[in-house]
């Protein structure tokens, strides 16, 4: 079952940032903001082969408390950078933010 319900999903990676010097940026360089929105906010625990049965079991919560989401908004997975080189192993841990009405 692959992870996202939308028609209009597209992967990006990125980091957040509390401050920019635009005269440092390098071409090619895309900068995203977000309007503040409510999540509904998912824990993934274990190896990241493992995320689409987070997704799956994710969305059976979803639906069974009713919960829509918002179109328009990004659907976020956020990764710690001390997972870096985790990814197969039982301690790897990511966040899955789904944005909702």
């Amino acid at each position: 079952m692959p992870p996202p319900r939308s028609n209009h999903y597209f992967y990006t990676c990125g980091i957040e940032i509390e401050a920019v010097d635009y005269d440092t940026v390098e071409k090619g360089m895309t900068f995203l903001t977000f309007p503040k929105q409510k999540y509904v906010v998912f824990k993934h625990i274990g190896p990241s082969n493992e995320i689409p049965n987070t997704y799956g079991e994710l969305w059976k919560v979803f639906d069974k408390e009713g919960y829509k989401i918002k179109v328009g908004m990004p659907e976020i997975e956020i990764v710690k950078t001390s997972m870096f080189r985790k990814e197969e192993t039982a301690e790897y841990e990511m966040e899955i933010w789904l944005p909702v009405q």
